[in-house]
Protein backbone atom coordinates (compact mmCIF):
# COMPACT_ATOMS: atom_id res chain seq x y z
CA UNK A 1 0.00 0.00 0.00
CA UNK A 2 1.44 3.81 -0.77
CA UNK A 3 2.23 5.67 1.84
CA UNK A 4 -0.88 7.99 2.60
CA UNK A 5 -2.98 5.63 1.34
CA UNK A 6 -6.25 4.43 3.47
CA UNK A 7 -6.38 1.05 5.42
CA UNK A 8 -9.50 -0.78 3.73
CA UNK A 9 -12.25 -1.07 6.43
CA UNK A 10 -14.55 -3.36 4.95
CA UNK A 11 -16.34 -6.49 6.24
CA UNK A 12 -17.63 -8.66 3.47
CA UNK A 13 -20.87 -10.83 2.86
CA UNK A 14 -22.19 -12.43 -0.35
CA UNK A 15 -25.19 -10.81 -1.63
CA UNK A 16 -28.14 -11.88 0.06
CA UNK A 17 -26.81 -14.03 2.58
CA UNK A 18 -27.66 -13.32 6.34
CA UNK A 19 -25.67 -10.49 7.92
CA UNK A 20 -24.33 -10.66 10.99
CA UNK A 21 -22.39 -7.80 11.25
CA UNK A 22 -24.20 -6.16 14.05
CA UNK A 23 -24.69 -9.16 15.95
CA UNK A 24 -23.48 -9.34 19.86
CA UNK A 25 -23.62 -11.49 22.81
CA UNK A 26 -27.16 -9.67 23.74
CA UNK A 27 -28.32 -10.29 20.02
CA UNK A 28 -30.96 -12.11 20.43
CA UNK A 29 -31.44 -16.06 18.50
CA UNK A 30 -33.20 -15.40 14.89
CA UNK A 31 -32.11 -11.90 14.52
CA UNK A 32 -29.32 -12.58 11.96
CA UNK A 33 -31.54 -14.79 10.24
CA UNK A 34 -34.13 -11.98 9.11
CA UNK A 35 -30.98 -9.89 7.83
CA UNK A 36 -30.01 -10.09 4.51
CA UNK A 37 -26.75 -8.84 3.07
CA UNK A 38 -26.13 -6.23 0.05
CA UNK A 39 -23.69 -4.39 -1.21
CA UNK A 40 -20.79 -5.68 1.13
CA UNK A 41 -18.31 -5.42 -1.48
CA UNK A 42 -14.80 -6.22 -0.74
CA UNK A 43 -11.30 -6.62 -3.35
CA UNK A 44 -11.11 -9.92 -2.88
CA UNK A 45 -14.80 -10.86 -4.11
CA UNK A 46 -16.27 -10.66 -7.32
CA UNK A 47 -19.70 -9.13 -7.61
CA UNK A 48 -22.09 -8.69 -10.54
CA UNK A 49 -22.04 -5.52 -12.53
CA UNK A 50 -24.53 -3.80 -14.61
CA UNK A 51 -26.48 -0.48 -14.89
CA UNK A 52 -29.31 -0.01 -12.71
CA UNK A 53 -32.52 1.50 -13.99
CA UNK A 54 -32.87 5.75 -13.01
CA UNK A 55 -36.12 4.89 -11.30
CA UNK A 56 -34.48 2.39 -8.89
CA UNK A 57 -31.30 4.60 -8.60
CA UNK A 58 -33.48 7.66 -7.49
CA UNK A 59 -35.34 6.08 -5.34
CA UNK A 60 -32.56 4.42 -3.72
CA UNK A 61 -30.88 8.42 -3.26
CA UNK A 62 -34.07 9.24 -1.58
CA UNK A 63 -34.11 6.35 0.99
CA UNK A 64 -30.29 6.86 1.65
CA UNK A 65 -30.60 10.66 2.19
CA UNK A 66 -32.67 10.07 5.42
CA UNK A 67 -31.78 6.76 6.25
CA UNK A 68 -33.39 4.77 9.53
CA UNK A 69 -30.16 3.56 11.43
CA UNK A 70 -30.07 1.42 15.08
CA UNK A 71 -27.37 2.02 15.79
CA UNK A 72 -23.56 4.26 14.61
CA UNK A 73 -19.97 3.40 15.15
CA UNK A 74 -17.65 5.60 15.46
CA UNK A 75 -14.77 5.97 12.45
CA UNK A 76 -15.62 5.84 8.56
CA UNK A 77 -15.78 2.79 6.03
CA UNK A 78 -13.42 3.34 3.45
CA UNK A 79 -14.32 2.02 -0.04
CA UNK A 80 -12.19 -1.10 -0.91
CA UNK A 81 -12.54 -0.89 -4.34
CA UNK A 82 -10.73 2.57 -4.77
CA UNK A 83 -9.40 3.72 -1.48
CA UNK A 84 -11.62 7.16 -2.23
CA UNK A 85 -14.23 7.26 -0.78
CA UNK A 86 -15.49 6.97 3.04
CA UNK A 87 -19.13 6.53 4.36
CA UNK A 88 -20.44 5.68 7.73
CA UNK A 89 -23.50 4.30 8.15
CA UNK A 90 -25.99 0.82 6.98
CA UNK A 91 -29.36 0.90 5.03
CA UNK A 92 -31.96 -0.94 6.37
CA UNK A 93 -35.04 -1.83 3.48
CA UNK A 94 -37.73 -4.37 4.55
CA UNK A 95 -38.96 -6.82 2.27
CA UNK A 96 -41.93 -9.40 3.40
CA UNK A 97 -40.01 -11.93 5.10
CA UNK A 98 -36.43 -10.43 5.74
CA UNK A 99 -34.63 -6.90 5.90
CA UNK A 100 -31.97 -6.20 3.31
CA UNK A 101 -29.12 -4.46 4.91
CA UNK A 102 -26.28 -2.47 2.79
CA UNK A 103 -23.75 -0.14 3.52
CA UNK A 104 -24.86 3.75 2.91
CA UNK A 105 -21.96 2.91 0.78
CA UNK A 106 -23.96 1.07 -1.68
CA UNK A 107 -24.68 4.39 -3.82
CA UNK A 108 -21.04 4.73 -4.48
CA UNK A 109 -20.48 1.11 -5.48
CA UNK A 110 -23.93 1.52 -8.00
CA UNK A 111 -22.51 5.01 -9.29
CA UNK A 112 -18.50 4.86 -9.71
CA UNK A 113 -18.16 0.45 -9.28
CA UNK A 114 -21.35 -0.34 -11.97
CA UNK A 115 -22.24 -2.46 -9.14
CA UNK A 116 -25.40 -4.32 -9.59
CA UNK A 117 -27.69 -5.54 -6.48
CA UNK A 118 -29.83 -8.63 -6.55
CA UNK A 119 -33.41 -7.88 -8.18
CA UNK A 120 -35.00 -8.69 -4.47
CA UNK A 121 -33.41 -5.56 -3.09
CA UNK A 122 -33.89 -3.31 -5.90
CA UNK A 123 -37.86 -4.45 -6.15
CA UNK A 124 -38.08 -3.85 -1.87
CA UNK A 125 -36.30 0.02 -2.30
CA UNK A 126 -38.94 0.18 -5.11
CA UNK A 127 -41.84 -0.62 -2.63
CA UNK A 128 -40.18 1.40 0.50
CA UNK A 129 -42.35 3.27 2.56
CA UNK A 130 -40.51 6.66 3.21
CA UNK A 131 -37.29 6.56 5.86
CA UNK A 132 -38.72 7.28 9.48
CA UNK A 133 -42.58 6.78 8.48
CA UNK A 134 -44.90 4.69 10.72
CA UNK A 135 -45.02 2.31 7.81
CA UNK A 136 -41.44 1.95 7.58
CA UNK A 137 -41.48 1.31 10.89
CA UNK A 138 -44.28 -1.45 11.05
CA UNK A 139 -42.54 -2.73 7.36
CA UNK A 140 -39.74 -3.26 9.58
CA UNK A 141 -41.27 -5.09 12.57
CA UNK A 142 -42.88 -7.27 9.97
CA UNK A 143 -40.15 -7.79 7.77
CA UNK A 144 -37.97 -8.93 10.92
CA UNK A 145 -40.00 -10.38 13.39
CA UNK A 146 -40.16 -9.34 17.24
CA UNK A 147 -36.46 -10.70 17.87
CA UNK A 148 -35.12 -7.69 15.39
CA UNK A 149 -38.04 -5.26 16.83
CA UNK A 150 -36.50 -6.10 20.00
CA UNK A 151 -33.28 -5.69 19.60
CA UNK A 152 -33.57 -2.15 17.62
CA UNK A 153 -35.63 -0.49 19.96
CA UNK A 154 -38.73 -0.71 17.09
CA UNK A 155 -40.77 -2.76 19.42
CA UNK A 156 -41.25 -2.69 23.57
CA UNK A 157 -41.65 -6.10 25.22
CA UNK A 158 -44.95 -5.81 27.11
CA UNK A 159 -44.91 -5.44 30.89
CA UNK A 160 -46.71 -7.92 32.75
CA UNK A 161 -49.40 -6.81 34.98
CA UNK A 162 -48.93 -5.92 38.47
CA UNK A 163 -51.41 -8.02 39.60
CA UNK A 164 -52.02 -11.22 37.75
CA UNK A 165 -48.27 -11.08 35.71
CA UNK A 166 -50.32 -11.97 32.11
CA UNK A 167 -48.46 -9.19 29.58
CA UNK A 168 -49.79 -5.94 29.17
CA UNK A 169 -50.97 -4.33 26.04
CA UNK A 170 -48.55 -1.96 25.86
CA UNK A 171 -45.83 -1.17 28.50
CA UNK A 172 -47.63 2.16 29.24
CA UNK A 173 -50.88 0.23 29.89
CA UNK A 174 -53.30 0.79 32.71
CA UNK A 175 -55.39 -1.73 32.32
CA UNK A 176 -55.02 -5.53 32.48
CA UNK A 177 -57.41 -7.41 29.81
CA UNK A 178 -56.70 -10.77 31.37
CA UNK A 179 -57.83 -9.85 35.79
CA UNK A 180 -59.33 -6.50 34.55
CA UNK A 181 -58.04 -4.51 36.93
CA UNK A 182 -57.56 -0.73 35.97
CA UNK A 183 -54.87 1.73 38.11
CA UNK A 184 -55.18 4.54 35.50
CA UNK A 185 -55.83 6.26 39.33
CA UNK A 186 -52.75 4.89 41.24
CA UNK A 187 -54.00 5.62 44.67
CA UNK A 188 -57.31 3.93 44.10
CA UNK A 189 -56.93 0.93 41.58
CA UNK A 190 -60.33 -1.20 40.79
CA UNK A 191 -61.28 -4.52 39.18
CA UNK A 192 -63.53 -3.39 36.02
CA UNK A 193 -66.89 -4.98 36.90
CA UNK A 194 -66.71 -5.14 40.16
CA UNK A 195 -69.26 -3.55 42.88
Amino acid sequence: MECGAKEPTVTWFADLSPCSYFATRDWPDGCADVLRSVGWLSADHAYTQRQIEPTERERLAQLLENHWDFCFFCGLHTCELCLAHDSNGSLFVPSKHVIFVAPVAIGHYIDVHGYLPPREFLDAVLGCPAMGSDTYLSALVNGGGKAFALMTGLLEEPAPCPYCGKPLITPRARLCHYCKMDWHDPEHPRRLGAA
